[in-house]
């Protein structure tokens, strides 16, 4: 489970694989919960939406489970290797500077950062070039599962003459790494997050997803806050963050 406060606001994010209300009191201890269930949600008082998220199953080891990648997803993991300009982190010495390259990453897309107490309560895992950081995703667990949360780079204002072949490099070696730590910590599956099969604007995402994998499952979304959602994230974005 994630838990943050922002704004003196507590927020949770669960994964369930059913979310019966009456057995659960995960929004007594907050002011907004987002939970995701890969089964039934029965609740009276949670916003539910349907969407489909990719997944991909973790019961094999890493050899097996990368296997199934498509080929130029594996081909670009191996490449990363062979790229001395390029690294993997997954420690953060100086949140201020990472928050900042984070939020611009963010806006790179024209999106809202995340408040820094969600970002750093999360799993991040980052590729540099020459040291400085250009790619991140972050992630977030419960029970047997864990889930991408953000994925940002600062790809749209790169400068380098290689940047698709970098940024892609880097984007596939992160989802294999979370991979790796999900398999050694004993986590079942990694929701790669929404895929929307219908929509052109978001095929581009759809398609990195899905060439990791061909699982895509239905999921339900619910959402419960104090006051209106819609007034609590309008709150946010006045701060200039997001509230998904």
């Amino acid at each position: 489970m994630l838990i943050f406060e922002s704004n003196s606001i507590k927020v949770n994010r669960v994964l369930v694989d059913n979310f019966i209300e009456s057995d659960n009191n995960n929004h007594s201890t907050c002011d907004y919960s987002f939970i995701v269930s890969y089964g039934d949600f029965v609740s009276e008082h949670y916003d539910v939406v349907n969407k489909n998220a990719a997944i991909i199953e973790l019961k094999e080891d890493i050899d097996k489970t990368i296997s199934k990648f498509d080929g130029s997803v594996r081909n670009h993991i191996r490449r990363f290797d062979k790229l001395p300009e390029l690294s993997f982190h997954n420690e953060i010495n100086d949140k201020k500077a990472f928050y900042e390259f984070y939020s611009l990453a963010e806006k790179c897309r024209e999106w809202y950062p995340v408040p820094q107490d969600e970002l750093f309560a999360s799993i991040v895992f980052y590729v540099c070039y020459n040291d400085k950081p250009i790619s991140g995703m972050t992630a977030y667990t419960h029970n047997n599962f864990m889930r991408i949360g953000r994925i940002f780079s600062t790809r749209n204002i790169s400068s380098l003459d290689n940047r698709n072949l970098i940024f892609g490099v880097a984007a596939k070696k992160l989802i294999f790494e979370f991979c790796q730590y999900a398999i050694k910590n004993g986590f079942h599956q990694l929701d790669l997050g929404g895929v929307d099969l219908k929509s052109e604007q978001k095929s581009g995402i759809t398609e990195f997803k899905l060439s990791f994998t061909d699982k895509v499952v239905p999921v339900k979304i619910g959402r419960w806050s104090k006051i209106d959602y819609k007034v609590l994230q309008q709150d946010f974005l006045n701060k200039g963050l997001d509230l998904t």
